[in-house]
């Protein structure tokens, strides 16, 4: 069974909150809020941690950016989004085509940055 651990960026401040911060114990999802410290906010997007690392060792969570090496087929390497669904991590990525594919977890994937503090990683 792997850890539920969550992450928050302030959309406000820019700031990641990491799952070791001692500030992550003001945070509650209830019923699809958000709260902080008692209060409902908008000011924060919580991530959750997938239970999977990258070839580093380092947490995959959602909205993180991860590298991917090519297959060698229609897939070239490129910078994809991780998204969680239950218990099934897919991350998304561009074809040769242009198509856009999913693929499932893969140990050499690697975390490059995420969608908030890095967003200019998936312009390439």
């Amino acid at each position: 069974m792997r850890p539920i651990k969550f992450r928050a960026w302030n959309k406000e401040s820019y700031y990641m909150y990491d799952p070791d911060d001692n500030n992550m114990e003001m945070f509650m999802y209830l019923d699809g809020v958000i709260y902080y410290d008692g209060q409902d906010t908008d000011d924060y997007i919580l991530m959750q941690y997938t239970g999977l690392k990258d070839k580093n060792g380092k947490e995959i969570y959602e909205g993180d950016i991860l590298n991917i090496p090519s297959t060698g087929y229609d897939v070239k390497e490129y910078n994809h989004r991780v998204i969680w669904n239950e218990d099934t991590l897919t991350y998304e990525g561009i074809t040769k085509s242009g198509r856009v594919y999913e693929l499932w977890y893969d140990e050499e994937l690697e975390i490059i940055g995420n969608i908030h503090e890095n967003p200019e990683l998936l312009e390439k």
